[in-house]
């Protein structure tokens, strides 16, 4: 336990210690938001008021998750060019779980920067969007929803140990999350051939359906949330050490 609660403080002092890291969060979230209400205000325009508010509230919520995902794939890379992940697999954890503390306190950290900004925009433009139990479910579906994402990551960070080309793996990322997770666009726009591939896949449970389950709590979608989440990371992670098992085996330290 006391390596837990270490490993998720560092990892909140080291986002809290960097100089302006609150301020340029705060600031750049905002226009996020703001950039996302406007604009889908005027895409929505012609739906209803009561439609065009929901399919917002959304993308504010999928917004704040994919904001608060930790992109690990430069710090991944980083440890291997480095050799320092030679020194993090003779933790006595598994590299997996201590990189998962480290940036979840990281997480919370901005989780803690952007969420009552979040929230405050969607009470007073949307008030009546959101109810007691999304708030609840908010919390309580969080964790699953970090870990699936987290598991994403990982397994897309995986690759660099075969590329040194971290830029061009991370923007293919980007753009299949783009397409495919529900968090730049709502979902339910997508012609039905497209939604129903995007529901076979695993990116829209760690942020577009996550988002929706918030907007619309019932038992119902609860659990066509979670048990699609905890079989896509079983999945996912399984995956992820097939590839490092191999990249492991043929890793050498750049330079070395």
């Amino acid at each position: 336990m006391k390596f837990i609660f270490y490993s998720v403080r560092n990892g909140f002092r080291t986002f809290m210690c960097q100089k302006n890291n609150f301020m340029i969060y705060w600031i750049n979230n905002l226009f996020s938001i703001l950039l996302v209400v406007f604009l889908w205000q005027q895409i929505l325009k012609y739906s209803s008021a009561n439609q065009s508010n929901s399919q917002i509230v959304y993308l504010i919520l999928a917004q704040m998750i994919l904001a608060i995902t930790p992109e690990i794939i430069y710090r991944y890379s980083q440890l291997i060019q480095s050799g320092d992940i030679a020194y993090k697999l003779l933790l006595p954890v598994k590299f997996e779980f201590w990189l998962l503390l480290d940036t979840l306190g990281y997480s919370l950290a901005k989780l803690l920067i952007i969420f009552p900004l979040d929230m405050g925009i969607v009470f007073i433009f949307f008030p009546g969007s959101l109810s007691i139990m999304s708030g609840l479910l908010l919390l309580l579906l969080f964790p699953m929803t970090f870990v699936l994402g987290f598991t994403i990551e990982l397994l897309f960070s995986s690759v660099t140990l075969f590329t040194y080309s971290v830029w061009g793996i991370n923007t293919i990322k980007s753009a299949v999350l783009m397409v495919l997770s529900g968090a730049y666009f709502p979902v339910s726009l997508l012609p039905s051939a497209m939604k129903k591939f995007v529901s076979v896949l695993p990116f829209s449970y760690a942020y577009g359906q996550y988002a929706e389950v918030i907007i619309t709590p019932t038992v119902a979608n609860v659990s066509l949330l979670v048990i699609p989440q905890i079989i896509w990371t079983i999945i996912l992670y399984w995956f992820y050490v097939m590839i490092s098992r191999v990249g492991f085996k043929q890793f050498v330290t750049q330079g070395g």
